[in-house]
């Protein structure tokens, strides 16, 4: 199977999934987290982000998985929240090693989600990864410092 056919098939999977989990919560006083059912995967995710860089069917697994999750849930799930911060350190590391422009999408992803929760330790590891000298400019990169620098303005105030 080509990886275009793989990423438009678990595209389709995943929202037939949602839309399962959406019909059963109205149909059913039964409560399925999609979050709960992604967590493993996102967690093997993470354990290859610490031995190497991600591949791009795995950029785009996160890009579809994470959009999916909501600011208010990482409030309510401090389980999700501190994953999400930790993926971040680790997730950092892979930032330049990588020639996708992807990996700049889902870095800034990452940082909308936790941009409350983020510590000194999360913004030192934001900025060394995307000053570092191997790390790709593009546009996505571009992209991705202007908002770090907007978001880090916003905060500070």
């Amino acid at each position: 199977m080509h990886t275009r056919d793989k990423i438009g098939l678990f595209k389709k999977i995943w929202s037939t999934l949602k839309q399962i989990i959406q019909k059963c919560a109205a149909q059913t006083k039964i409560k399925i987290n999609l979050i709960e059912i992604i967590y493993p995967h996102l967690q093997k995710v993470k354990d290859v982000c610490k031995e190497s860089t991600p591949s791009l069917d795995m950029l785009n697994f996160l890009k579809f998985v994470l959009a999916d999750i909501r600011r208010k849930a990482l409030h309510s799930n401090k389980v999700l929240r501190e994953f999400l911060l930790e993926f971040l350190m680790v997730f950092c590391d892979c930032i330049p090693h990588n020639l996708h422009d992807e990996i700049f999408q889902i870095c800034q992803t990452i940082m909308d989600l936790t941009k409350h929760y983020l510590q000194r330790q999360h913004i030192e590891k934001i900025i060394s990864s995307l000053v570092d000298k191997y790390t790709m400019r593009s546009k996505a990169y571009k992209a991705i410092m202007r908002y770090f620098l907007q978001t880090s303005l916003q905060l500070s105030q």
